[in-house]
């Protein structure tokens, strides 16, 4: 009996993994290569955006808003290779961005490192067309910096950990807000100092956040009716083209957009046809990463204008009765066609900052003691921190360096992971960011002893990569 209570001990316990899936996230750098989209929250089975032209590949109506289905959509961002998710901020749909917050958190807990997430104020339609109002009047201030309030006040009600501030987009250790149209409702833009906005954030959330006390990172549209104080600047839902560039403050910012179709929704609206990918695609090769340091997607998901880059259906298309126009998502028919884009041109756009093949250890138990000839089966959670795409039939494996080491056999040496699980087949792989779960047997020479082991990943028969667990092994006798 008291050897069977040893036995079990040994044996590994995973059943609080998750727990500990939670990792830290560095904020970005002032001239570091960011890639980001506008994401838009207003999405029910039958409520919301519900006119597009491009139907998503699992359906409209399983565009449900709730947390699960959010978790579908965010794989597909960090799978193009997003690092920030511009989050739409207006008045409405508020339990739909909650649940949003909610599939980050929750993703994050099962290792995942998912899209930074910073506020994205829709001035318009949170004050109306005809509403004008004075930043001259402190009220007005106050009502300004509140949406901001309401922003983080949901996100950190749903990520209550202690990484959470390393997901909201941080720039220049600075606290990324972004405004949409300033001029439009809001005047007096020299009355409102980016001072009036960091105090009112400090003394809201500085105490149990302290990023929030080293100032904002304020990004807004590229024109002249803004913040003086402003950051960066970037073409925001203003100009149709494939393709835009604003230099400002010594910051270039390109502006890509697919396409655009909002001819179901307006009369007589506008096209700028996809043509089955092929604008999006130049738009990417023809950016300079030595001097671009930032690219807008427009959008994720504006689904009654057509811009969204999204799986959608590639056959079929949704126009109403005075839609006549024709367009193509895919010359491939594939549903990822501006996914995988996305993911090349990011490819090439971060190649000095993201390695190809790299890899975090999150978790493991792989044992410290144990007796001779016994055999252990053991959890290891590896997250893929490069851009290539992990998958079995490439050789993508998790290991112990027997061969580089000359050290003491504990088990097979491999350990596969399971495509099914992971949704190879879907994403074509394991995509940057991902985590992967391995079963890993491990079993103990004849021999006592202390053993060292080291253990990592490769790609068998090109290289081994990314970080190295080295644990040491006490072999005893059982009696």
């Amino acid at each position: 009996m008291k050897y069977l209570i040893i036995i079990m001990l040994f044996i590994c316990n995973v059943s609080n993994a998750n727990e500990k899936l939670l990792t830290s996230s560095k904020p970005f750098d002032l001239d570091e290569h960011i890639i980001s989209t506008s994401f838009f929250h207003w999405y029910t089975s039958t409520g919301g955006q519900t006119i597009g032209p491009w139907l998503p590949l699992e359906g409209r109506a399983n565009w449900t808003g709730e947390t699960d289905w959010w978790k579908s959509q965010i794989k597909q961002v960090m799978r193009s290779g997003i690092d920030v998710l511009y989050v739409h901020l207006l008045p409405h749909m508020e339990q739909q961005r909650t649940n949003l917050f909610r599939a980050l958190y929750e993703m994050r807990c099962d290792g995942y490192d998912v899209p930074k997430a910073a506020p994205f104020l829709d001035t318009v339609i949170t004050w109306g067309h005809s509403n004008v109002y004075s930043f001259a009047d402190e009220s007005n201030r106050t009502m300004f910096v509140d949406q901001y309030i309401r922003f983080f006040d949901q996100y950190y009600s749903i990520n209550t950990d202690k990484y959470a501030d390393d997901y909201i987009a941080v720039i220049d250790g600075r606290v990324v807000l972004d405004t949409w149209h300033l001029w439009v409702n809001l005047t007096d833009h020299s009355n409102f100092h980016r001072a009036f906005m960091e105090k009112a954030l400090a003394e809201k959330f500085g105490t149990k956040h302290p990023v929030f006390t080293n100032g904002i990172y304020m990004i807004t549209t590229d024109d002249t009716r803004t913040f003086p104080f402003a950051d960066e600047k970037v073409v925001q839902f203003h100009s149709q083209e494939y393709s835009h560039i604003t230099d400002f403050n010594n910051m270039k910012a390109a502006q890509l957009k697919p396409g655009y179709w909002d001819q179901n929704v307006r009369e007589p609206g506008f096209i700028l046809k996809r043509d089955g990918g092929i604008h999006y695609s130049n738009a990417w090769m023809k950016l300079d990463p030595t001097d671009i340091k930032r690219v807008y997607i427009e959008s994720w998901n504006e689904y009654a204008e057509g811009s969204g880059i999204y799986a959608a259906n590639p056959t079929n298309i949704f126009r109403s009765n005075s839609n006549t126009n024709i367009d193509v998502w895919s010359s491939s028919n594939d549903p990822f066609e501006y996914i995988k884009t996305t993911y090349n041109g990011a490819r090439k756009f971060k190649r000095s900052e993201i390695k190809n093949k790299d890899s975090k250890i999150l978790y493991h138990n792989l044992p410290e003691n144990m007796f001779v000839g016994e055999t252990n089966y053991c959890t290891v959670y590896v997250r893929n921190t490069g851009f290539d795409l992990w998958k079995s039939s490439d050789g993508f494996k998790f290991g112990q360096k027997l061969y580089l080491t000359n050290e003491m056999s504990f088990g097979s040496g491999r350990h596969n992971f399971n495509d099914k699980e992971n949704e190879v087949d879907f994403y074509d792989g394991i995509f940057k960011g991902q985590p992967v779960k391995f079963d890993v047997t491990v079993i103990a020479p004849q021999k006592k002893g202390k053993y060292v082991t080291h253990w990592g990943m490769l790609q068998e028969g090109v290289e081994w990569f990314g970080d190295e667990i080295t644990n040491t092994i006490n072999i005893v006798s059982p009696h």
